[in-house]
């Protein structure tokens, strides 16, 4: 424990640094030197760009305008995978796709085959409370239907154990295996840099369907979410195909970005947030847990969002035929509505990226548009729901 009064020393955390020294580091109950150290480098970065380029960047903006390029993404209407004769850049927007009969038809059949074979994860985002709804406790647990009074949780378990059966008797075969060859040849994919081309194994099917199930928590939701879904025999899902994690924590500072105290010998920590969530996948070892289970696609939804469709064949098809390492559903944005938009943004020092190479594709927040997002509403259109779908490799690669 001698290492937190060197890290804080180096840090410039004194006064931290002093208090420890006197009560003694080992009396401190929830401090990981190695977390601690990733924290506050983090946050010197922070604190040396605020306090010595705030200038510079005010200077540089006054003379150049806005800091960043902001462009919409392309836009691409297809009716159906046949009219692919070419590759579709990197954030590309398939425009009403779900309106589209026979590409949703075409795609869902690739969907329902890689279900089929287990190779498939939902990963619910359930660290939030119900405050802002007048609710206390976890969000997921929030009836939401009227007559039924069904959880958020129980709305989702249930989807999944319907598609669990349904895809264990459907007969899929015919239809994925036509479009996955057609795909090919056609050659209309991002090809992904992180996933090989061999055909997958069918050695779950078997064994019937599997839909596996993570739930990120938090240091607030994480007890009582559990304990409702046990006592509701996790609404009919197989105990062993769930798996909870938390969010990464981190440490609190006052706006001088010192450490702060909870208490006598605690620090001040809070939940990271779902932006935490690829640290958490690392910390709790679920990409490792994923890797055994020969999950391929991992959707993550938000839990509070009742619209979204659990372990979606067509996203999970699109995903497949296009071979992407990453799918987002967005919606069109109605005027004033608060919601972060999708674009492609770079820096203006730099030269417009190729979108076929490198990938600027991003979200812009609601809370960060610039004036060029202002004069050309109807260009960006399409905000984020907090729907994505990622290839299990690439979220091993990062």
């Amino acid at each position: 424990m001698d290492n937190i009064v060197k890290i804080l020393t180096q840090q410039n955390q004194l006064s931290l640094c002093e208090y420890v020294k006197r009560i003694g580091p080992g009396n401190f109950t929830n401090v990981d030197p190695t977390h601690l150290d990733d924290f506050l480098n983090k946050l010197s970065e922070i604190r040396n760009a605020k306090n010595g380029k705030e200038e510079e960047e005010e200077k540089e903006e006054e003379e150049e305008g806005e800091a960043y390029v902001v462009e919409a993404p392309p836009l691409i209407n297809i009716s159906s995978t046949h009219e692919c004769n070419e590759e579709p850049p990197n954030g590309s927007i398939f425009i009403e796709t779900y309106k589209k009969a026979d590409l949703m038809n075409e795609l869902k059949h690739i969907g329902l085959e890689i279900i089929k074979r287990s190779e498939v994860a939902v990963l619910i985002l359930a660290g939030g409370m119900g405050s802002r709804l007048g609710f206390r406790k976890p969000k997921g647990l929030l009836e939401i239907t009227p007559v039924l009074k069904k959880t958020f949780f129980q709305f989702y378990f249930e989807q999944v154990k319907f598609l669990e059966e349904y895809t264990a008797t459907v007969d899929t075969v015919r239809g994925g295996h036509d479009h996955a060859n057609e795909k090919s040849s056609m050659g209309c994919a991002n090809r992904s840099s992180t996933r090989g081309e061999d055909p997958p194994p069918k050695s779950n099917i078997a064994n019937g369907t599997t839909i596996y199930v993570y739930v990120m928590t938090s240091q607030y939701t994480h007890d009582e979410t559990v304990h409702f879904l046990e006592e509701n025999n996790f609404f009919g899902l197989k105990k062993e195909n769930i798996k909870f994690f938390k969010q990464s924590n981190n440490y609190a500072t006052d706006f001088n970005f010192n450490i702060v105290l909870s208490n006598h010998n605690t620090l001040l920590t809070y939940p990271g947030g779902n932006g935490a969530l690829f640290s958490a996948l690392n910390e709790n070892e679920i990409i490792d847990d994923m890797l055994r289970k020969n999950i391929k696609y991992i959707q993550v939804v938000s839990i509070d969002n009742v619209l979204n469709k659990i372990s979606d064949p067509v996203l999970i098809g699109f995903c497949s035929f296009f071979h992407c390492d990453v799918a987002n559903k967005a919606v069109k944005i109605e005027e004033g509505e608060s919601m972060g938009i999708f674009c492609r943004k770079w820096a203006r020092k730099k030269q417009p990226p190729d979108i076929s190479i490198k990938n600027e594709f991003c979200v812009c927040e609601y809370t960060e548009v610039n004036e060029y997002i202002l004069s050309n509403p109807e260009l960006f259109i399409y905000g984020n729901i907090c729907h994505h779908i990622f290839s299990l490799p690439f979220l091993h690669q990062i």
